[in-house]
């Protein structure tokens, strides 16, 4: 199955579990989309595709300023897994399509 669509995911962290989107659009071997939580609504563009397997980052403005974020993980189905890699740590997240 490709990756595409939206997907609602949460994980750990410090701060408590966290909720928020993942969306995928494929363009040929790559994929953009966006990325909404709790650092804000941050666009990507240029993700590398493997298969089921996924990799982007963008950049957030935290507290901290400027911070990149890289995201890895794999859709099976309608599931969603992956860690997303912050200046504060990695964090598993799971989640499940939305449309």
């Amino acid at each position: 199955m490709a990756i595409n669509g939206r997907f609602a995911f949460s994980m750990n962290t410090p701060m408590g579990e966290q909720k928020g989107t993942i969306s995928f659009i494929p363009e040929g071997e790559s994929i953009k989309g966006i990325f909404k939580s709790i650092l804000g609504t941050n666009e990507y563009t240029g993700g590398k595709v493997d298969g089921d397997d996924f990799v982007f980052s963008f950049t957030a403005d935290t507290q901290m300023g400027k911070q990149t974020m890289e995201v890895k993980g794999t859709v099976e189905d309608d599931k969603l897994t992956g860690v997303i890699k912050t200046p504060l740590g990695a964090f598993a997240f799971k989640g499940t399509r939305e449309a």
